[in-house]
């Protein structure tokens, strides 16, 4: 690819695979849509004994996203898709996993805190080790 015109296309910009990944697919940044994505190179890899992942390299860092072991359908569709496609639908994707994983982790943070302020966090220790437990919420019957 020409790096001249496209600096997402470096070779220092790819995401680093680990011992035993097959790369399926090595999409790197690009401008599509009009929209500058040369940020983000996504890497589809699969695993000697795993499953595959999305390998993601950008300003922020590296990350590897697991996809799952039944990924052989979608890696098959994707290898229809044109290059700026399969980027896109990567992108999204990505976008996806990490709104959900943000998700989860405020969702858990509230429902801590929540006990926690209700009083429902019981610190217990049992053997010599600290535990945690929350106790569920209580209901009045009102009669």
């Amino acid at each position: 690819m020409d790096t001249e015109n496209n600096w997402g296309a470096e070779e220092w910009r790819q995401p680093t695979e680990q011992a035993g990944d097959t790369v399926i697919f090595s999409e790197c940044g690009r401008i599509t849509h009009k929209t500058d994505f040369r940020s983000h190179w996504f890497k589809v890899v699969k695993q000697e004994y795993g499953p595959a992942c999305l390998l993601v390299k950008h300003g922020g860092g590296e990350e590897r996203l697991r996809l799952d072991y039944k990924a052989e359908k979608l890696i098959a569709l994707w290898s229809v898709f044109t290059s700026d496609e399969r980027y896109m639908m990567l992108h999204m994707i990505f976008d996806l996993i990490k709104d959900a994983t943000g998700n989860a982790k405020n969702e858990t943070a509230r429902k801590y805190q929540l006990a926690f302020l209700e009083g429902r966090m019981k610190k217990r220790k049992r053997n010599h080790r600290y535990y945690c437990e929350v106790k569920p919420k209580t209901t009045e019957l009102v009669g």
